[in-house]
């Protein structure tokens, strides 16, 4: 009987991408699935995922076809072929380039329980080689995950689609693949999906880890704005307020109360002091005091220019912010 399907959207060749989709296959449970969907059956991706699964006798399935007319998300219709593929009672969503760890389905069924809608881990940067990496890696950790960490315990927790796991069942419920329609990107979806149910987000015990390689200074801007015109159009509220988090404040006491420059300049210091010592805390990919400085002033122009534009470009591909949103209402009114 198979317990979870562990369903990996590919599209394209990532850095350490054999490690990670190898490591699907080395989870500790007797009753999984692993599920690889494409839209291409000749993507670079599918090459090493078949060479990855023909060491391994777990089961298998390959779904290579395209699936235009489900959304504009080219990951949600990757997705959702896994999802009607499955019969398990619990699915393990992951992007291809997130390292599973051995006992990633136990760490995420434990915080399936309850009030709980949907169990995630945001990516944890580790292996940059190259300084843009390392930009990337102080972003990811000590920036991001360390604020999303912060609200989880807070119990507003937001879905971030590198490794989600839900009950099937209960999931389909909710609206199933369908109900993720509603926003351009899955993760954004299911955080409102599930908060609509009245249930939670959580995040893992101990976040999952992403390879990053080598980054280059475009590779990291692009991406960073692209998650910031996101999560301006799917959370405007929660947006305004994280130009906050940047080195704004500090430049604008420079400019306000310039007789303070050196207070505030120590209130700097201290503060990437204690982002290196949280990040040596948790045993993560230690920033260094350059790549802090260069991520928050990179930051302060990302939030800006997150403000302007309708669509993002994933992939290589143009995807429209609200081209979902009106035939996407009903699904979040769907109980079933």
């Amino acid at each position: 009987m198979i317990l979870v399907s562990v369903i990996r959207p590919l599209c394209g060749l990532e850095p350490f991408l054999e490690e990670c989709l190898d490591a699907t296959f080395h989870l500790d449970c007797s009753g999984y699935e692993v599920i690889f969907c494409a839209e291409d059956p000749e993507d670079p991706a599918v090459i090493v995922a078949r060479m990855v699964a023909e060491r391994y006798q777990i089961p298998v399935t390959f779904c290579l076809y395209p699936n235009p007319g489900f959304s504009f998300n080219p990951k949600l219709n990757n997705m959702q072929k896994g999802w009607q593929e499955t019969q398990a009672r619990m699915v393990l969503f992951a992007d291809s380039n997130c390292m599973l760890p051995p006992d990633a389905i136990q760490r995420m069924s434990a915080k399936l329980t309850g009030n709980t809608g949907i169990v995630c881990s945001p990516p944890l940067g580790i292996l940059p080689r190259s300084f843009w990496a390392k930009v990337e890696c102080a972003t990811m950790n000590t920036f991001q995950a360390k604020w999303q960490l912060l609200v989880a315990k807070l119990g507003f927790g937001f879905c971030q689609g590198k490794a989600m796991m839900v009950y099937k069942k209960a999931f389909q419920e909710m609206g199933g693949m369908e109900a993720l329609q509603c926003e351009p990107m899955e993760d954004a979806a299911a955080t409102k999906v599930v908060r609509r149910h009245g249930l939670k987000v959580k995040l893992v015990k101990g976040l999952f880890e992403q390879p990053i390689g080598k980054r280059t200074f475009k590779q990291v801007l692009a991406r960073q704005i692209r998650w910031a015109k996101l999560r301006r159009y799917t959370f405007p509220l929660f947006y305004i307020p994280e130009i906050l988090t940047t080195i704004f404040p500090f430049l604008a006491a420079y400019a306000i109360f310039p007789a303070w420059w050196e207070i505030t300049t120590i209130v700097l210091i201290e503060s990437y002091m204690i982002e290196k010592i949280f990040a040596l805390w948790m045993i993560w990919e230690e920033p260094t005091f350059v790549s802090m400085i260069v991520r928050d002033f990179m930051l302060m122009f990302v939030w800006f220019t997150g403000w302007f534009g309708k669509t993002i470009m994933w992939n290589g591909k143009k995807i429209p912010l609200n081209g979902t949103r009106n035939d996407l209402e009903r699904a979040l009114n769907h109980e079933g």
